[in-house]
């Protein structure tokens, strides 16, 4: 890919800097992620070049010990030093480092897919998509190889189970059935209060879209043209709308995003009740020939 070309020296110099100078951290490997691994997106100049990498002294050391490690380096983290974080998304240790090409912005992760235990329970909150689709689907090995890639191949590409999904979809679409009828009630009064809510409805009904769509995102607030054209192949009227570029009215804008978002809603509930249907039928066949077998 271009960006190997472009900054080979500096992707060979911070190989060697996660293999030598955190050598006590044991790397296991080191996945390049991001926009310099899509199409389009990455700006030469502006982007940095966004970096997980994998080891088991996340779960036997204490997050101080390796920010002390990283610490000991002495690289110029610019303005993001490291930094420990455990929310929804996972529990790692973040930092910048300053390289005079170009900036990488590193992730340290355990070994293990972040929060993957409960996939069929926090699909509201969890940011499981986002990761699978940015760093097994479009993630491109630095060195050493993803851990738990086996798994993902097998259990979640090219995507998970249509019980997981349903799931996952339906868990989902109760929290935006809350979401969009604040929208409403927002749009009705104009209220300026409606910004913040839609932006986080919208961010809401990407992913659930995703998942109807039966592909993972790779950011659900960035890089969203290129996921619109390329993943989700979206048409460009929807593109529009869920852009809010249609209209100089953000109320008007508000009342086209509920619309399509109730389209792609009834949709999946046709979609629920063919397939509720057919194992109701599936069910009725095997009990009439298991009657038939006791007859016998």
């Amino acid at each position: 890919m271009f960006f190997f070309e472009n900054y080979k020296k500096a992707l060979l110099n911070i190989k060697e800097y996660l293999q030598k100078d955190l050598a006590p951290l044991e790397i296991q490997a080191a996945q390049i992620y991001g926009s310099s691994t899509y199409k389009r997106g990455f700006v030469p100049g502006v982007s940095d070049i966004d970096i997980c990498v994998y080891t088991d002294k996340m779960n036997s050391l204490d997050a101080h010990e390796i920010i002390e490690i990283v610490r000991n380096s002495n690289q110029d983290f610019k303005d993001k030093n490291p930094v420990s974080i455990d929310d929804y998304v996972a529990r790692r240790i973040e930092f910048y480092i300053k390289h005079p090409d170009i900036a990488f912005d590193i992730t340290i992760l355990p070994p293990e897919v972040p929060r993957i235990e409960n996939i069929d329970k926090t699909s509201s909150y969890d940011s499981i998509d986002m990761i699978i689709g940015a760093l097994y689907q479009h993630g491109v090995p630095l060195f050493g190889e993803i851990p738990e890639k086996k798994r993902v191949e097998r259990d979640f590409l090219p995507f998970y189970s249509n019980d997981l999904r349903r799931k996952r979809l339906d868990i989902l679409g109760k929290r935006l059935e809350g979401y969009t009828k604040r929208i409403e009630f927002l749009t009705e009064t104009k209220d300026p209060d409606i910004m913040d809510h839609l932006y986080k409805t919208r961010n809401h009904f990407i992913k659930w879209l995703f998942m109807y769509k039966r592909k993972y995102p790779v950011c659900l607030h960035k890089h969203l043209k290129y996921q619109f054209d390329d993943i989700l192949e979206l048409k460009e009227e929807e593109q529009n709308i869920l852009f809010f570029n249609k209209n100089q009215s953000i109320y008007k804008s508000a009342l086209e995003f509920i619309n399509l978002s109730k389209k792609y809603y009834i949709n999946y509930y046709k979609e629920k009740t063919i397939e509720d249907r057919k194992k109701t039928n599936c069910q009725i066949i095997n009990n009439i020939a298991r009657k038939d077998s006791y007859g016998r």
